[in-house]
């Protein structure tokens, strides 16, 4: 599973923009994940406020995870579990999790 419409590979390249001054190989799937759905729900926002007459979405702060509590993660862990994503390069193991962050939230 990967990204696969323009809409993802938007939160491919926000989610490689926001990892790529980690050592994101030394993340938990928990945290991964985390910023993976961060990425998603930013992207999102975007969206939707660029639908609204006179809204504006100016530049972002730093890129924040999704909440430890947030009802998505775990499913996605479930994702990362099954895939060797510390062997992929750092856009290639984006888009595959946003493949799955994407049918999260679907």
């Amino acid at each position: 599973m990967s990204a696969g419409t323009p809409s993802d590979e938007a939160v491919v390249a926000a989610l490689t923009t926001a990892l790529a001054p980690y050592p994101w190989r030394g993340f938990t799937p928990e945290l991964l994940a985390r910023f993976g759905l961060a990425a998603r729900d930013r992207v999102e926002l975007a969206a939707a406020l660029s639908g609204v007459h006179g809204a504006a979405v100016g530049p972002w702060d730093r890129l924040e995870p999704a909440g430890r509590d947030d009802a998505r993660v775990p499913r996605v862990v479930g994702f990362l579990a099954d895939l060797r994503w510390t062997e992929l390069s750092l856009p290639g193991m984006c888009r595959h999790l946003v493949g799955v962050v994407g049918v999260e939230l679907r």
